[in-house]
């Protein structure tokens, strides 16, 4: 049963990216109004990725104390 929790929170965190990730491709204009340049999409994507790698960071440090 843990290992479904686990599975099931990864499986929603990389649905969610991909579709964040969609979004930031496809749109034109941000909410701001600032027009999207490819170097402004990249920074995006950057930040979106840290965020995904501090969350796989934290996991794993929670499934270390879990497992001791």
């Amino acid at each position: 049963m843990k290992g479904r929790k686990w599975r099931l929170i990864n499986d929603v965190v990389g649905i969610v990216t991909i579709i964040l990730s969609l979004i930031i491709l496809i749109r034109p204009i941000d909410g701001t109004g600032h027009v999207e340049t490819w170097g402004s999409r990249l920074l995006a994507l950057g930040v979106l990725a840290i965020f995904v790698l501090l969350f796989a960071g934290v996991e794993s440090l929670i499934r270390r104390v879990i497992r001791h």
